[in-house]
């Protein structure tokens, strides 16, 4: 079973590529100053396939047991920071989306028996600040850091590689599984910033 590798990262570390998205426009014929809610994040995953077996239909008699299903097991490791800048002058809004690059053994382009799910390009806004009537800022600020397991594409029988199960098709939807659980634990991760 592979192990994936835990590092820390520094909120800094995080916001290297931020320059872009949060320094003042200095050639725009249109400006704003105001105040704005800038949002950026990234999620790497790591992942081994299982097969599952049902101890049930085993013993002497019966034989091994036998394969009940095949799943993937995840770990990911997310992280979100969510800032306001005060009195700052940019162009309008802004929207980058985050990209992934998938490194795996699948023979067919599905995910295979191990790879992994890393961010090449962050996922960043930059809006106006929504603020409450009492002018109270109402944006989410703050960083989430979180690591944590999944299992996904849970399918039936033995794993094969480049079998039916696990294409360059069948991909799209093992994605979608983690990114619709990743806001469970950092809920500031807005997983239509990410592009498939």
């Amino acid at each position: 079973m592979v192990v994936p590798v835990e590092t820390l990262v520094e909120v800094d570390t995080l916001n290297t590529g931020m320059s872009t998205i949060a320094s003042p426009s200095a050639n725009s014929t249109q400006q704003i100053e105001g105040d704005w809610h800038v949002h950026m994040q990234t999620l790497n995953v790591a992942f081994v396939v299982q097969n599952v077996y049902d101890s049930a239909v085993s013993g002497p008699v019966a034989g091994g047991p036998n394969v009940s299903h095949h799943q993937w097991e995840a770990r990911y490791s997310v992280q979100t920071t969510d800032r306001i800048l005060s009195g700052m002058t940019f162009s309008g809004t802004h929207q980058q989306a985050q990209s992934l690059k998938i490194v795996s053994d699948g023979s067919a382009g599905g995910l295979g028996v191990s790879g992994q799910i890393l961010t090449t390009s962050a996922g960043a806004t930059r809006l106006v600040l929504n603020k409450n009537e009492l002018g109270v800022p109402s944006d989410p600020v703050g960083v989430c850091n979180a690591t944590g397991n999944l299992i996904i594409g849970v399918t039936p029988g033995p794993y094969k590689n480049g079998a039916v199960f696990d294409t360059s098709t069948t991909v799209a939807t093992k994605l979608y599984e983690i990114l619709n659980d990743i806001p469970d634990v950092c809920h500031t991760f807005n997983p239509i910033l990410v592009k498939l």
